[in-house]
C-alpha cells in the first residue's frame, strides 16, 4: 500500500509535554501530537463564550457518537446537514483541527472562531491544556469515559488498520500501561475531569451506560443543554445514532480524510463494533490480568486538583 508519509506522520509524531503555569505544576506530563503541541498557545488563548458546549473524553471513548447526538440536539435536529457536512466542520476538535486543515481541502480555511454560536467543540486534551478562558467561563461540558481495556483495544485496532501501527499488540498494550500512547496518562485524564472543583457545568457519562440506555442518554443531554425534543425526533435520533447508520454516514466515518491520507480503510476501521466488554475477545490473558491490577491502582489515585469538591 502506498502511504503519503508526510501527511500520515502528522498522526504519528508525538512527544511528552507538561502544561505551563503554577496552577498546573502538580499535573502530569501528557503525550500529545507534535502539531497539537505547536498549537497549544493558540488553544490556551482561545476565547470561550458562555454558550459554548464542550465534549471531552479520551480517544475511543464514544466521542463520535456523542458529537452527533449533541450537535443534532443543539441544531434543531437538522439531519440533512448532519449527513452532508463534515463532522470536523460542524463539531471541530480543539487540538487536531489545525492538523486536519493541512490535510483536508474542505477544512483548509476553517477557523473555530468562525463557528456559528452556540459552538460545539470536542477535545481529547486533559484538563491542564484547556483554554484559559474555560476556567473563567465554565461552559457546559459533557465528559464521557469508557472501560480502559476497551479503549486500548479500540485504539490499537484503529492504529493498526488505518495508520499501520508497527508495534505488536503486546507492545502497544504495555505502552498504554506505561503512559506512552497519545493523550496518556489515561487514569489522570479521567480522575482530573471527575474532580474539577466547579463542576455544576459538567455532565458525566460512561460509554457503557450510554450504549445500554441511548434514549435515556438523549433525554439527559437534552435536559442538561436546556433543549426540548419531540417523540418523533427522539425516534429519529435513536435511528441516526445506530452503529450501522453511523458507519454509512460519510460525514462521520472519516472516509474523505483517510482518502486524502492515501489510506485504504473501511468505515468499520474507524467506527468499529460499538460494544462494551469486547476486549475479552481480543486482549491476551496476560494483559487482562495486568489491566486488572492497573485498574485496582486507579481506585486509589487522587486528583491533581488541590481544592476539589
Amino acid at each position: 500500500m502506498s502511504l503519503n508519509t508526510s501527511k500520515l506522520d502528522l498522526f504519528y509524531s508525538s512527544s511528552s509535554v507538561k502544561a505551563e503555569g503554577e496552577k498546573w505544576k502538580k499535573f502530569p506530563s501528557c503525550v500529545l501530537l507534535n502539531m497539537a503541541i505547536e498549537n497549544l498557545s493558540q488553544i490556551k488563548n482561545l476565547k470561550i463564550y458562555p454558550d459554548d458546549i464542550f465534549l471531552c473524553g479520551f480517544p475511543r471513548s464514544g466521542t463520535t457518537l456523542m458529537q452527533e447526538m449533541i450537535w443534532l440536539i443543539v441544531n434543531g435536529f437538522n439531519y440533512e446537514k448532519a449527513k452532508s457536512e463534515l463532522k470536523d466542520l460542524r463539531f471541530p476538535s480543539l487540538e487536531t483541527i489545525e492538523i486536519f486543515k493541512k490535510i483536508h481541502v474542505e477544512l483548509s480555511n476553517f477557523h473555530i472562531d468562525t463557528l456559528q454560536r452556540p459552538r460545539t467543540i470536542k477535545t481529547h486534551l486533559p484538563v491542564q491544556f484547556l483554554p484559559d478562558d474555560y476556567w473563567k467561563i465554565y461552559p457546559k461540558t459533557i465528559y464521557i469515559s469508557r472501560d480502559p481495556r476497551d479503549v486500548v483495544m479500540s485504539t490499537f485496532n484503529i492504529s493498526k488498520n488505518i495508520f499501520k501501527e508497527k508495534s505488536s499488540m503486546e507492545e502497544f498494550l504495555q505502552n498504554f500501561l506505561n503512559d506512552k500512547i497519545v493523550f496518556c496518562p489515561y487514569r489522570e485524564h479521567c480522575i482530573d475531569f471527575w474532580n474539577i472543583p466547579e463542576k455544576d457545568n459538567i455532565l458525566y457519562l460512561t460509554y457503557e451506560w450510554v450504549n445500554q440506555n441511548i434514549a435515556e442518554t438523549i433525554l439527559k443531554v437534552v435536559k442538561f443543554l436546556g433543549k426540548e425534543i419531540s417523540e418523533e425526533n427522539l425516534k429519529l435520533l435513536k435511528e441516526h445514532l445506530k452503529i450501522e447508520n453511523m458507519r454509512k454516514n460519510d460525514s462521520c466515518n472519516r472516509k474523505e480524510l483517510f482518502k486524502e491520507l492515501n489510506v485504504n480503510s473501511n468505515p468499520e476501521d474507524f467506527i468499529r463494533k460499538g460494544k462494551s466488554g469486547n476486549y475479552k475477545d481480543e486482549m491476551p490473558e496476560e494483559f487482562i490480568e495486568k489491566f486488572k491490577i492497573w485498574m485496582e491502582e486507579f481506585k486509589e489515585m487522587k486528583s491533581s486538583f488541590e481544592n476539589k469538591n
